[in-house]
């Protein structure tokens, strides 16, 4: 009998790493060390890639499929694509092992060149999406046609301003080839044509409810942290905010940014609310101390710990019964899936209008599409076919 195959995985997030979780046990049951994790967002402080691979090193003990876990930065990326064609491989192998590797597993391929770098070096690789957050597959050219492009700047705010065009009508890709397969949780296209091009799987809610236990299990501290802050308060009056990383990208000014959450706030939870911010698992800036300030007096704002900021809200919400959650666009979509919870999602048409630039509009209201549409659907889904697939 020969060697069981060997995958590689990328992963942008930590949301990420339980999706390809989920797809390589799919793919692999059972088998033991026969994947490798590369963590790598362009642009994104070499700090904070660090933090997200510590995340994905003890999520990853909740399965035996994974055998390492690494991180790299943006200089030692960059020196890849400075390689000669005939040396990539071997650059490429200085931080992740090639040897053996068959398939990758990616969640899309809109930001970077990781798919297109790891193609190019392994012949015949197979190439199995997961889909971004729990199952969103997207086509580079139809994502990006949504927005133009804004002024050239470098490290962080350069890698998201490739996000930032102005509307126009979706173009659909002639160059670039779709996945060979998908295996998704929850499978929402962007375009239409992925899903009904390409096989692609289900992974039963079932599984993926048993697979956020299993990784929430991993992180106990996480849990007694939250029992002991928890544990006097009155869950009636307290909700958790869930920020986003608009601002590191120049998707909005920072001030715009917080002025949408003092306006949800005070729309959504009552005077002398505790409202205790979440960071998104991707944000930089800190929005604690100016959120504090403009609700001063109105309700109390509470920041959690910084080592837990990393880790995905569906593993915090294991922890928060009966505790009001707002939150934009996809937790609505996913903690209902997971848990049954009912999350206040603020961000309509509307606002989207009143707080964003005109020239990302239009792609800010396809994701709120995105998201809320599969929420309308999900209690009539089969759990084999697309909740969303263009249009």
């Amino acid at each position: 009998m020969g060697a069981d195959p060997r995958y590689l995985i990328h992963c942008f997030s930590p949301i990420n790493v339980v999706s390809s979780l989920a797809a390589i046990e799919h793919l692999a049951p059972g088998k033991a060390d026969v994947a490798d994790i590369l963590i790598y967002q362009p642009g994104l402080p070499d700090s904070v890639q660090d933090e997200i691979a510590e995340f994905a090193r003890r999520a990853c003990r909740a399965s035996v499929a994974i055998r390492n876990v690494v991180a790299t930065t943006e200089g030692e990326w960059s020196s890849i694509a400075d390689s000669s064609a005939e040396r990539k491989a071997a650059a490429v192998s200085k931080i992740v092992d090639l040897n053996g590797v068959g398939a990758v597993l990616y969640a899309h391929d809109v930001v970077g060149d990781v798919l297109d770098t790891f193609v190019d070096v392994i012949p015949g690789l197979q190439r199995i999406c997961y889909g971004d957050a729990m199952g969103q597959v997207f086509e580079r050219d139809v994502h990006l046609s949504y927005i133009l492009p804004a002024d050239a700047g470098t490290g962080w705010k350069s890698f998201l301003a490739g996000f930032l065009r102005v509307p126009r009508p979706p173009v659909l890709p002639s160059t670039r080839a779709l996945p060979d397969k998908a295996i998704l949780m929850l499978p929402v296209d962007q375009s239409g044509r992925i899903l009904r091009n390409v096989s692609f799987a289900v992974i039963s809610q079932d599984a993926a409810q048993s697979l956020f236990k299993r990784v929430a299990a991993q992180f106990p501290e996480l849990g007694a942290y939250l029992r002991e802050e928890m544990s006097e308060i009155d869950r009636q009056s307290t909700v958790f905010l869930l920020t986003e990383n608009w601002a590191e990208g120049g998707f909005i000014p920072l001030d715009r940014e917080i002025d949408f959450y003092v306006d949800i706030v005070r729309s959504h939870a009552a005077k002398g609310t505790v409202v205790w911010i979440k960071p998104h698992p991707g944000e930089v800036i800190d929005r604690q101390a100016a959120l504090a300030e403009r609700l001063a007096g109105y309700c109390t704002v509470k920041s959690i710990r910084s080592e837990y900021r990393r880790i995905p809200f569906e593993i915090w919400a294991q922890h928060l019964d009966g505790i009001g959650i707002i939150a934009m666009q996809y937790p609505a979509l996913s903690l209902r899936y997971l848990m049954g919870r009912h999350v206040i999602q603020p961000l309509d048409y509307e606002k989207i209008d009143r707080y964003f630039p005109s020239r990302i509009r239009a792609s800010y209201k396809n994701a709120l599409d995105l998201n809320m549409i599969p929420l309308q659907r999900l209690n009539a889904w089969d759990g084999k076919s697309p909740l969303y697939c263009g249009g």
